[in-house]
């Protein structure tokens, strides 16, 4: 695989950088839209940003403080997206929930992460007024979809029409290396544990993946597909099905990664891949094979602005994994010439 050269991406500092710069740059263009119908099916970035504010400034008003933890749970929608990006704007601590997850270990999540607020669509409203005794920091309730209001319940559909909004001036100043996400996931290292990841973290994964993919803004989003190409992230994915799809006219790549390194690492090219391997290292990231064996094989070791801040309230697991400021991943890779294998 030769050496690649890198697309010039502008600099973003955070979340929040990054939403006010699209709303200034593409204020008329779609942002987000449902494939199914909801209360609000779809946003430009102007909207987008406007909800933004307008669902802050309620959150703000019913008292939730800066740094306080907000989970959300949902199917994939325009609202789960302004939700997100009010948290990382506030300055909130935003705790996403898989919506799959069994009804114990949302539960769990939503206590360990000490959450006070919880944005939800309206399949959970029913645990939550059941819960909700049991819940005893959460205080606020507020479901995606309409309800009837009442004590600690709210519809957020009502919280966004409202006209109240404070200006782009009014957000808090981000410190991109604070805490900003906590993702509880069981992933590759075991069980389940709550990664802590920085503004940081996230804005300089998106900067290298895309200084090595590029996006145009003529390219449209599924929620997990990428419309132009299919990029997977699975360590034993089959060669073939990547020659199979390409034999159907889609583009197929594949990348590593994990939620503890926010989260790609590797990530082969549009036009210089091989389907057998990881790829290339993302820029501004190092990698090595630890200790490797004479065959080359040895654990994946990985240092960058990308790694995780460590594991929620679990310090011994973050010791564990930490080696040289970087992370240690549990998982065989064999390095050659600079291309990943796993």
């Amino acid at each position: 695989m030769a050496k690649v050269d890198l697309y010039d991406v502008p600099h973003i500092s955070s979340l929040q950088d990054m939403l006010i710069k699209s709303a200034q740059k593409y204020s008329d263009k779609l942002a987000l839209e449902d494939l199914n119908d909801t209360p609000i099916p779809k946003v430009t970035y102007n909207q987008l940003l406007s909800n933004v504010l307008k669902f802050g400034t309620a959150l703000r008003n019913l008292g939730v403080k800066e740094r306080g933890k907000v989970a959300i749970i949902g199917e994939n929608r325009v609202q789960w997206g302004i939700a997100y990006l009010t948290c990382v704007s506030f300055n909130y601590v935003v705790v996403p929930i898989d919506r799959k997850l069994s009804e114990n270990e949302i539960m769990n999540i939503i206590h360990e992460s000490e959450a006070e607020v919880v944005v939800y669509s309206s399949e959970f409203h029913p645990l939550f007024l059941e819960k909700s005794k049991i819940l005893k920091r959460i205080k606020f309730y507020i479901c995606m979809d309409y309800i009837k209001p009442e004590k600690n319940y709210y519809s957020m559909v009502d919280l966004l029409f409202s006209l109240e909004r404070c200006s782009v001036d009014d957000l808090p100043k981000i410190k991109p290396d604070e805490l900003s996400v906590i993702l509880f996931t069981s992933g590759t290292l075991g069980k389940s544990k709550g990664v802590m990841l920085s503004q940081k973290n996230l804005t300089s994964n998106l900067i290298a993946i895309v200084s090595a993919f590029f996006i145009y803004s003529e390219d449209g989003f599924l929620c997990v597909l990428l419309i132009r190409a299919f990029i997977t992230g699975d360590a034993k994915q089959d060669p073939l099905v990547a020659r199979g799809l390409r034999e159907f006219g889609f583009t197929f790549i594949r990348g590593y990664g994990l939620t503890e390194k926010s989260p790609i690492l590797t990530l082969n090219r549009l036009n210089n891949f091989k389907d057998n391997s990881a790829g290339l290292p993302l820029p501004s990231f190092e990698n090595k094979i630890a200790n490797p064996d004479l065959e080359g094989n040895g654990e994946i070791w990985a240092k960058g602005p990308n790694i995780m801040l460590g594991y929620y309230k679990n310090e011994n697991a973050t010791n564990e994994v930490m080696k040289m400021a970087g992370l240690k991943q549990v998982m065989l890779g064999i390095l050659m010439t600079m291309i990943f294998y796993i």
